[in-house]
């Protein structure tokens, strides 16, 4: 495997099953784990193992851009469409569900949820890992000046600036800081917890006007005008994400061969979307995802490999995976000895970080996602 080239896709096919086969042994050695992934609604069930797929997709796709970093100093999106899209799909989605996660609660509390509950369960599910890997940033800006690396605290009112910096963290905006390298230590991740949490606090006003049909339509459509008229075209990923949650409250009845048919679309509907653009971010990749996301929703599971135990586990580790595995790459990147190392091994050692994060995630999971948040048993309470 040494020898194919970072832009190869066939590893990370191999990749994934690898990372699959990682997450069965933690599910088979933690008790913790076996009793986490005992459900049986089905729409938890898919939405759980493909928001692990999706934190992967996200890792390869970073992974590829820290290559290219390291050889150049330039941060930039992959060369490769593949791994460009495996991480913009992997970020599109995950609005996706976040939309229709938290517009399907809206919907059945018809617009008389307990808001301060809400953002009190978003605070303990989110900040307390969020906080530790700012922490680890944090430690990385005082080694690199324990190491004269760098001179940030020469003074007092430099040191005051740097903390002002710091506290831009609080709104998960990434500081001004003179540390080499420091927006690309974390590969960056933060951006989406920003749109998520803009998301959150539009909900308010959003289901104001639920209790009326035509309210409703009327701020559906005012809200997908303001998605079209933005220049950040991810926002349509919220918008679909609300539509599929309206479409999806109907509940059709489906048979087990109408999901197999579904699956096979969902498949097809991939293969579109990676195969005829080079970008998730768009108003025609975003419908494509909406009947994607419905596909998925109504079909098996991918012929079941979203409802295996190990794809579930990989979904409830999946945020501790996207705020770590950049930190993991950087760490590892900085031990290798010079490109042409990277280069040659890139493969063997991309698979490596990805295992790493994948053990590491399911650690900070057991021990600092849950200690602050107990999973709801309802659905629409998960990330």
């Amino acid at each position: 495997m040494q020898e194919l080239a970072p832009t190869n896709i066939f590893p990370y096919f191999i990749g994934s099953g690898i990372f699959i086969l990682i997450a069965f042994v933690i599910h088979q050695l933690n008790p913790f784990y076996r009793t986490l992934t005992n459900h049986n609604e089905q729409q938890v069930l898919t939405l759980d193992g493909l928001r692990g797929f999706l934190a992967l997709g996200v890792f390869f796709h970073h992974a590829i851009i820290n290559h290219n970093y390291f050889l150049t100093s330039v941060w930039k999106t992959p060369d490769s469409t593949f791994y460009t899209l495996t991480g913009q799909v992997g970020v599109s989605l995950f609005f996706v569900i976040t939309a229709f996660l938290f517009w399907s609660r809206v919907i059945k509390s018809e617009g008389s949820l307990n808001w301060k509950s809400f953002y009190r369960s978003r605070f303990q599910r989110i900040l307390p890992m969020y906080f530790l890997t700012v922490l680890i940033l944090i430690l990385i800006i005082t080694y690199k000046e324990l190491t004269n690396q760098t001179q940030i605290f020469n003074n007092f009112s430099q040191t005051l600036a740097i903390t002002k910096q710091l506290l831009k963290f609080i709104f998960f905006s990434t500081p001004n800081i003179p540390v080499e390298n420091f927006y690309t230590v974390n590969a960056g991740v933060y951006w989406t917890l920003v749109w998520e949490w803009k998301f959150y606090l539009a909900l308010p006003l959003l289901s104001v006007s639920l209790p009326s049909k035509k309210g409703k339509l009327l701020t559906i459509l005012l809200f997908a005008l303001f998605c079209i008229s933005s220049d950040e075209k991810y926002l349509y990923y919220f918008l679909v994400g609300i539509l599929a949650a309206e479409f999806y409250r109907k509940r059709f009845s489906i048979t087990k061969q109408c999901k197999i048919i579904l699956d096979l679309c969902s498949l097809l509907l991939f293969f579109v979307i990676f195969y005829f653009f080079d970008t998730a971010y768009g108003i025609k990749q975003a419908l494509v995802s909406f009947f994607l996301f419905i596909c998925l929703l109504y079909g098996d599971g991918l012929f079941g490999v979203l409802h295996t135990k190990p794809a579930r586990l990989l979904g409830e580790i999946s945020y501790s995976i996207y705020l770590l595995h950049g930190l993991v790459i950087s760490f590892v990147i900085s031990f290798l000895p010079n490109p042409l190392f990277y280069t040659k091994h890139y493969w063997p050692i991309t698979l490596s970080m990805g295992c790493l994060t994948i053990i590491l995630s399911s650690m900070s999971y057991q021990y600092v996602e849950r200690y602050f948040y107990k999973k709801p048993k309802n659905i629409e309470s998960k990330l």
